[in-house]
C-alpha cells in the first residue's frame, strides 16, 4: 500500500514538473512571439516615418504639380510597404494580440485615407499651376502629415500603455524604444 501511493506522489510530482516546464516553455514563446510582433511593427512604422520624413524634407525651391505628385506618389508606395510589413507580421493569437492587430490596422486604413486625400487635392491642381498655387496645396499638407507621424508614434506609445505582456515587448524592444524618441 505504501508503494502504491509514493508511486502516485511521484507521478504526480512528475506530472507537476512536466506541467511546469511545459510553461515556462510556452511563456518563452509567447515572450518570443510577442517581441517579434513588436520589433516588426515599430521597424516598420519607424522606417516608414524615416521615409516620409526623406521626402518632406527634400521640398526645396520651386516645385512643379508633377513634383508634387511624385512625392506624394513615394510617400504612398512607403505607405503601402507600412501596410504590408505590419500585415506580414502575425499578432499574437491572444486577445492583446488582437486588440494590437485592430489598432494597428485602424492606423494604416487612416493613413491610406489621408495619403488619398492628398493626392486628391495634388490632383485638382492645374497642369500649369502657379508656384503660390502648388505652395498653398504644400502648406496645406503639411499639417496634415505632422497629424499622421504623431498617430502612427500614438499608436505605438497606446500599444506600451496597453498592459501585458505585448504591452511589456513594446516597451522593451529597441526598435519600439527608438521610435519613441522620435
Amino acid at each position: 500500500m505504501r508503494h502504491v501511493r509514493t508511486a502516485r506522489v511521484l507521478a504526480i510530482a512528475a506530472t507537476l514538473i512536466v506541467a511546469l516546464i511545459a510553461a515556462g516553455c510556452a511563456g518563452d514563446s509567447d515572450k518570443k512571439a510577442n517581441e517579434t510582433y513588436a520589433d516588426g511593427v515599430c521597424t516598420a512604422i519607424g522606417d516608414w516615418g524615416e521615409h516620409v520624413k526623406s521626402v518632406a524634407s527634400t521640398f526645396t525651391g520651386s516645385i512643379s504639380k508633377a513634383g508634387l505628385q511624385s512625392k506624394l506618389d513615394q510617400v504612398a508606395s512607403a505607405t503601402q510597404a507600412l501596410a504590408t510589413k505590419i500585415k506580414s507580421v502575425p499578432a499574437p493569437d491572444t486577445s492583446d494580440g488582437q486588440a494590437a492587430k485592430q489598432q494597428l490596422d485602424q492606423l494604416v486604413t487612416d493613413v491610406d485615407k489621408t495619403i488619398d486625400a492628398a493626392q486628391t487635392a495634388a490632383g485638382k491642381l492645374p497642369a500649369d499651376a502657379s508656384v503660390a498655387a502648388i505652395g498653398a496645396t504644400i502648406a496645406s499638407l503639411g499639417p496634415q502629415v505632422q497629424t499622421l507621424a504623431a498617430e502612427a508614434r500614438s499608436a505605438a506609445d497606446s500599444l506600451k500603455e496597453a498592459g501585458g505582456s505585448l504591452a511589456d515587448a513594446f516597451k522593451r524592444t529597441d526598435s519600439c524604444q527608438v521610435l519613441g524618441n522620435g
